[in-house]
């Protein structure tokens, strides 16, 4: 019975998976790591997402949209001083999630959420929602589900991720984006990471804080659904088939 269940599950995210890369971008500001604007969410405090593009692909372009692909390694930082619990998920739902991009014009304007583009995914089928709470709700944080950061630790990994930028603007707030962006490639990349999908048996109770208090002298658990690189500078290509490296020191 535990093995039907498990294929069932790898199935839904399979196909939750094919349609999410072709997912329409959905508007989200950002913030560094200080506090909240009217415009901009904060980051957790405890932790600081760094990332460094090693190199930036055009794959693909017609005339609709444009397909990148950047090879890209990311560093989530603890900066607090106790130990930070972050969700990773299992073989059928791992975490962090989907990764957005999102690209401004200058280093100010990506604080300040002023963006010419975002490329974002949706959440995972709500079919998960009782599992992932099930996997989570004990009385210590489950040690194949979560990683623990040390302070002044790190965790680091290499991501692909791709992302479209459609000629003609999937919103009108876009229309002209590809043409500021071929007349100047020069942009400044934020990486938006999913750290915990968006379920009402997560979200919409205090099951999240409550978990977070249960575990407090286990550690920081991160309970944001998302955390913000510090924005990148970026060139990207604009011939089909031409990469860019951009590697930078993190």
């Amino acid at each position: 019975m535990r093995m039907e269940i498990k294929l069932s599950l790898a199935s839904v995210l399979f196909i939750f998976v094919f349609l999410g890369e072709i997912g329409l971008p959905s508007k989200i500001c950002v913030g560094e790591t200080k506090k909240a604007t009217s415009d901009c969410p904060p980051n957790d405090q405890n932790v600081r997402v760094a990332a460094k593009i090693r190199s930036v692909k055009l794959e693909n372009q017609d005339e609709d949209e444009i397909d990148f692909v950047m090879h890209t390694h990311i560093r989530i930082s603890n900066v607090s001083t106790k130990q930070v619990l972050i969700f990773v998920g299992d073989e059928d739902l791992s975490y962090p999630g989907f990764i957005g991009v999102l690209l401004a014009k200058g280093k100010s304007q990506a604080l300040s959420c002023q963006y010419i583009y975002d490329f974002m995914h949706g959440d995972p089928p709500s079919i998960f929602g009782p599992y992932i709470r099930k996997k989570i709700d004990h009385e210590t944080p489950p040690e194949d589900v979560f990683r623990r950061i040390e302070p002044k630790g790190r965790w680091e990994f290499d991501r692909d991720v791709g992302f479209i930028i459609s000629k003609h603007g999937f919103e009108t707030r876009y229309e002209g984006a590809w043409d500021k962006i071929h007349q100047n490639p020069h942009v400044w990349l934020q990486l938006q990471l999913t750290m915990l999908p968006y379920f009402p048996e997560l979200q919409e109770s205090d099951f999240l804080k409550n978990l977070q208090e249960r575990w407090n002298k286990n550690g920081h658990l991160v309970i944001i659904r998302h955390l913000y690189s510090e924005p990148i500078k970026l060139t990207l290509p604009v011939k089909r088939g031409s990469k860019s490296d951009n590697e930078e020191d993190l």
